[in-house]
């Protein structure tokens, strides 16, 4: 066996690789350490995967609880889950919801020391639920005014709300056990929010790259 360790070299081991789709996941969802700001995203991330009807954005807050019995446990059914370790769609799914999927889209490895993980961030919902009512409450002011009528934002696309969230959320963020989350192509070219189909075109939505530094060295 090749001794890697001789002659005082160092290699990077991907200590933290396993189980990183959680540690992002996790990070998108759980309320703990957040401003109002990053809870209000956090949220509407809850709602938008938990309610699939129009006015999802003016139902109650969901619990936590129930928010992650919505990440995938098992290898056999796909229906009851909203959150997905894999970019793989079923081609049965009938579902018109919204889903999330995180995963490891590639690992660019600079020197033997560090590399870039990159993650495919994946926000994909239904098409015929792709509109979602702005709630009567939001305090946007008017894009337009004609006639003296005020006209404001009324609805808006659940991919580009959910995209916002996520990268609100992420961009930046420094995740336990990942590092800091970068979302620029300075760092990597594959880095971007590219559009996208799935199962048919039955859904649509946007596949986020953006990565961060992993360096675990013995």
């Amino acid at each position: 066996m090749l001794d890697k360790t001789s002659g005082g070299s160092a290699f990077n081991r991907f200590i933290n690789l396993d189980g990183i789709e959680d540690r992002v996941i996790y990070y998108l969802l759980s309320p703990n350490n957040k401003t109002e700001a990053e809870l209000e995203q956090t949220h509407i991330i809850w709602k938008l995967l938990k309610y699939d009807d129009i006015d999802a954005l003016s139902k109650p807050i969901p619990k936590y609880s129930d928010i992650v019995k919505l990440i995938s446990d098992d290898n056999i059914t796909q229906n009851n889950f909203r959150i997905f370790r894999t970019p793989h769609f079923d081609d049965s799914w009938t579902e018109q919801c919204s889903l999330l999927k995180v995963y490891i889209d590639s690992v660019i490895p600079q020197d033997r020391y560090r590399a870039i993980v990159n993650f495919g961030i994946d926000v994909i919902c239904h098409n015929k639920i792709i509109n979602v009512n702005v709630p009567a409450d939001a305090k946007a002011p008017p894009i337009d005014i004609v006639d003296g009528i005020e006209y404001r934002i009324s609805q808006k696309s659940r991919v580009s709300v959910l995209t916002k969230a996520v990268l609100y959320l992420l961009s930046g963020a420094d995740v336990q056990g990942v590092g800091r989350m970068t979302f620029s192509q300075e760092m990597n070219r594959y880095q971007q929010a590219q559009y996208g189909i799935w199962n048919n075109r039955n859904f649509e939505g946007i596949k986020i790259v953006m990565g961060a530094w992993m360096g675990s060295v013995s």
